[in-house]
């Protein structure tokens, strides 16, 4: 994972997750555990199927073990995290692998700087910027607010420079051109499970 200091990714993402706006449900567990799955298999070419296994045996469990021991030596509060919805998880991820190419050509006219392809980005980003994407295209009653949200919240979990405000400006211009104004309206205060 990428940081600035060394840290784990548990680290990081408590240190960010304090007074965050992260929904702590099994959906955004799911959406979590698909960029860092979506990472490793980009990253390193892991098996998809070996991957999804590993969050669903002990990946997650692990994850977990070593917030709260974290959490426990930063005496902060408690920054609980549900096991990923089971449906959400491998639904992202299989469908991003699918449609790489084509949520790469979707989201190409809404990254910042025409030249700009979403390769160029570091793999956790393209992660993140492709897992948004796949969602807001195909998942149309999970509200435009809800997607963004927890995916902006997972880029200031890991990033502590420009690139969640990449992810922002990314997703917008993404939820404008993809969704109806209708869908759009009123988003930030609707939540799913």
């Amino acid at each position: 994972m990428p940081s600035n200091d060394g840290c784990s990714p548990a680290f990081l993402f408590t240190k960010t997750m304090s007074g965050s706006k992260f929904n702590r449900k099994a959906s955004s567990s799911g959406r979590l555990a698909a960029v860092l799955a979506l990472y490793e298999i980009d990253l390193v070419g892991a098996d998809v199927d070996e991957v999804l296994l590993s969050y669903k045996d002990r990946r997650w469990k692990a994850f977990q073990t070593e917030l709260t021991q974290t959490l426990i030596e930063e005496e902060e509060e408690d920054v609980s995290l549900p096991l990923p919805d089971r449906s959400v998880l491998p639904l992202i991820v299989r469908g991003v692998l699918a449609e790489r190419d084509n949520l790469d050509e979707i989201l190409q006219p809404c990254l910042c700087g025409e030249d700009r392809r979403v390769e160029s980005f570091q793999e956790l980003v393209r992660a993140v910027l492709r897992a948004a994407a796949y969602e807001i295209i195909h998942r149309k009653s999970v509200p435009f607010g809800t997607i963004s949200g927890d995916y902006v919240a997972i880029a200031n979990a890991f990033f502590n420079d420009n690139q969640p405000g990449v992810v922002n400006a990314v997703l917008s211009a993404l939820g404008r051109k993809e969704r109806p104004p209708t869908l759009n309206k009123n988003f930030s205060n609707i939540r799913d499970n």
